[in-house]
């Protein structure tokens, strides 16, 4: 009864052991994640046929944002790795009540944004046994797409093409690593890019540009091999 008893406790104990045990970092690492995204306000610059006109602070939605990197840490300096990142979020521009550079108090229309980011990044982390707190950042290509169901940007059911532009992703997280491959981690991620899109519908030409600064809650699950 003793010797049944005593193999859960051993059994949890060899875990420990295998987990705590050093271990050369792996070489490659895959990371996926998901979570949520709040994009501050922003100004949003139009023109309509050679008409200028502002949006001033005009509210994106909060949104869900997943993503996926692969990447690869150097054995020689073992607290440094490059990655590759691809994300998607959606920064909707809902229904909302703003003002105007003329003065005017206008009601926008909703606007629907995809935003999918790629670009290689630069990782510096703690290279301790188990919680490997890092940092990350690189430059980033954000391709927004625009979908118009108002009428303030573009007329309902309007496309706009993919514009590609870019910007900025960096943040800061923490790994939890077990058994030197397998972990799970917490990241913040911040991003900022400033794309510019063109509605166009009946000959009618729309632009519009604004600055897009967001930032990331996101969880996730590792693999190095």
């Amino acid at each position: 009864m003793g010797r049944t008893a005593s193999m859960p406790a051993a059994l949890l104990a060899l875990v420990l052991l295998l987990s705590l045990a050093p271990r050369a970092d792996a070489e490659t690492f895959l990371d996926v994640y998901a979570g949520y995204s709040l994009t501050r306000d922003s100004d949003i610059d139009t023109r309509l046929d050679g008409t200028e006109r502002t949006f001033q602070d005009v509210e994106f939605d909060e949104s869900f944002a997943v993503g996926g990197r692969v990447g690869y840490w150097f054995r020689l300096v073992p607290f440094l790795g490059l990655a590759l990142d691809v994300s998607y979020f959606k920064p909707d521009i809902g229904a909302q009540s703003v003002s105007t550079s003329t003065g005017e108090r206008l009601q926008l229309g909703d606007t629907r944004l995809h935003v999918v980011g790629v670009g290689p990044q630069a990782l510096v982390k703690l290279p301790l046994p188990i919680v490997k707190p890092y940092v990350f950042a690189g430059p980033a290509v954000f391709i927004t797409m625009a979908d118009a169901s108002g009428e303030t940007f573009g007329v309902p059911g309007d496309h706009t093409g993919a514009d590609a532009a870019i910007g900025l992703k960096a943040g800061a997280g923490v790994r939890f690593v077990f058994f030197g491959f397998l972990g799970v981690f917490a990241e913040y991620q911040f991003t900022r890019f400033s794309p510019e899109f063109e509605f166009r519908s009946a000959g009618v030409r729309r632009k519009v540009e604004t600055d897009v600064e967001t930032h990331h809650a996101v969880v996730g699950a590792t693999i190095q091999f």
